[in-house]
Formats: structure tokens, C-alpha cells, sequence
């Protein structure tokens, strides 16, 4: 069976296993399983056919201790990892510029701002250095041109 497969069959629930089930229940569910939808229990049941070949495929995976760490490994890439979103669609309502936010205090809370000789408001140079974890709190290179 290709892996690439692996990201759509939840052979999990196929078994009606815990994903953290040991070899013997594994093996149990999959006995019972298949002695209920077996071809010859079962003939001229196109049905009951696809779900012995279901469970055979979930069994041949699940029982296999490398193929199945291979198949939790890919299926915890598809179902789960580093994800972004924009805007609000995320489960707590939270999206991608959340990132932005939190690193620099939520779009800039925690920002000082002082006024410049130009009349303008710019970001202190050494708050923002703070912040990110600049030792010694002083300008670059130790002196400014701003």
C-alpha cells in the first residue's frame, strides 16, 4: 500500500482501536473483524467484501511495528503540526497575524513610542531590542544615527 494513502485511512478506527492500543488488541479486533466480514460469512456481499479488504490493509500496517510508526509519523503530519490560517478561521478564532501579535505584544502594545525631532512617532529602538532579548539594551554598534 502507498504511503501517500496513509494521510485518508484512519486504520484506527477502521480496527475500532485506540491509537495508542498494543499489539494484542490490535491483533484481537482485527480477528473478530475479519471473522465477521469474511468472504465466505458473507458471500455475494460486495459490502462486506470492501470492509474484509479494509481491515486486512488497517491489520497489515497496524501489526507491522516499523510500517506503523511510519504510519503515525505521516498521518501526525496531515492531521496535525504547524498550521496557519488567516484571518479568523482558526478553532479559537485566532489566525495567522496572531503570530505577529504575540511576538511583538499584540500589534504593538507594548511598543513605546516617543517623538521624534521631526514631529513624527517612531518605535523605541531600544524597547524593540528588549523585547527580542538584546543584551545591554544600547543601540546597535553602541552608537546611533537616528
Amino acid at each position: 500500500m502507498a504511503s501517500q494513502d496513509w494521510m485518508t485511512k484512519d486504520f484506527y478506527a477502521v480496527l475500532g482501536v485506540a491509537k495508542d492500543a498494543d499489539s494484542a488488541t490490535i491483533k484481537k479486533a482485527y480477528r473478530t473483524l475479519a471473522k465477521k466480514y469474511h468472504p465466505d460469512r458473507n458471500p455475494d456481499d460486495a459490502a462486506a467484501a470492501k470492509k474484509f479488504k479494509e481491515i486486512g490493509e488497517a491489520y497489515a500496517v497496524l501489526s507491522d511495528a516499523k510500517e506503523r510508526q511510519q504510519y503515525d509519523a505521516i498521518r501526525s503530519m496531515a492531521g496535525g503540526g504547524a498550521r496557519f490560517t488567516s484571518g479568523t478561521d482558526g478553532a479559537d478564532g485566532s489566525g495567522f497575524e496572531d503570530i505577529f501579535s504575540s511576538m511583538f505584544g499584540g500589534g504593538g502594545g507594548n511598543v513605546r513610542f516617543s517623538t521624534s525631532t521631526s514631529g513624527g512617532a517612531e518605535p523605541d529602538i531600544d524597547e524593540l531590542l528588549r523585547q527580542f532579548g538584546a543584551a545591554g539594551g544600547g543601540r546597535f554598534g553602541g552608537t546611533s544615527s537616528f
